[in-house]
């Protein structure tokens, strides 16, 4: 009996389809750009000189306009769930001002805040309240309804870096450490670092910090705020952040290196070449654009798809 053969089916290659291509581009004409925030779309960024500014900049058409005018040294901004918010320190720093700002307008109404002294450097917001470090030094707990102070704390070091976890804040001192504050504004964690913090990022375990000279990245335990790990590179650390939707840690060196960094191990994954700076920082929108304030070539850039 003969033995019939079917006909094999041909097998069908699957197409596979490559992630999208990371792309540069630039924004011209950010001169002194100091802080920066992303909201809806749009990255918002100040401009740290007498009679400054704030600059808008659509993170799709890559266009900016100067939203607003005449800030007597605007440094710190931030977002909540209510608003868009700026620090404003004078040119004395004698007085600072929070503003509300109308991120469409630019329009703002601000008021002076009473006992808050120094340069305002450093600004987050943990959803309902506003966390301000000055130079005096302090953090200083804000309503930004009343734009009252509910609760002030001393610390021994002007604060450098900001950043709120989710339910804690961290605070990169000048006295090379970080602090761990909760939300009533009481010290509960002192880390060091062994030179000033330029940037704090959380991965949703662990505490990244960046250290400037230092050449150093710092993982840190967030429950117990011990030391799990030191990576050292060639190049001062600028800036960190933590693309929670893509699960990727970024780093930007003073070499002008973006770089994607192995959280784990510390190592270099992949490299994106920008001019060097000596001052930056980044912020991430959430989806696939990621932002540096480029304060020496005066651009901000973003990077789509990073």
């Amino acid at each position: 009996m003969s033995m019939m053969t079917r006909p094999r089916k041909a097998v069908k290659a699957v197409e596979i389809i490559p992630p999208p291509a990371l792309s540069i581009e630039s924004v011209s004409g950010c001169n002194d750009c100091y802080n920066l925030a992303i909201h809806n779309g749009f990255a918002y960024v100040t401009r740290v000189v007498a009679y400054g500014t704030i600059y808008k900049i659509d993170l799709n058409a890559l266009s900016k306009v100067n939203i607003t005018a005449n800030l007597d040294f605007p440094t710190t901004i931030t977002h909540d769930a209510i608003g868009l918010w700026a620090t404003v320190a004078g040119w004395d720093h004698s007085g600072i001002q929070v503003i509300k700002v109308n991120p469409d307008t630019g329009d703002y109404v601000g008021t002076s805040i009473p006992f808050l002294y120094g340069r305002p450097e450093v600004h987050t917001s943990d959803g309902t309240n506003l966390w301000i470090g000055t130079t005096d030094p302090g953090i200083f707990k804000v309503d930004p309804v009343t734009r009252t102070v509910i609760h002030q704390t001393s610390i021994g070091a002007a604060p450098k870096i900001m950043y709120f976890d989710g339910a804690y804040i961290w605070v990169g001192l000048a006295s090379n450490s970080v602090l761990k504050i909760d939300q009533s504004g009481t010290i509960i964690g002192l880390t060091g670092t062994g030179v000033t913090p330029t940037g704090i990022t959380f991965d949703g375990t662990d505490i990244f910090v960046s250290c400037g000279t230092g050449k150093t990245i710092k993982r840190i335990n967030r429950t117990n705020n011990n030391l799990l790990d030191t990576f050292t590179y060639s190049s001062d650390v600028l800036h960190i952040v933590w693309l929670n939707n893509k699960s990727k840690l970024y780093a930007i060196f003073a070499d002008g290196s973006l770089c994607e960094i192995n959280k784990s191990t510390g190592a270099i994954i992949n490299t994106v070449v920008l001019p060097a700076t000596t001052w930056c920082k980044m912020a991430y929108d959430g989806i696939n654009k990621l932002v540096v304030n480029h304060y020496s070539t005066s651009t901000v850039k973003v990077i789509t798809n990073p």
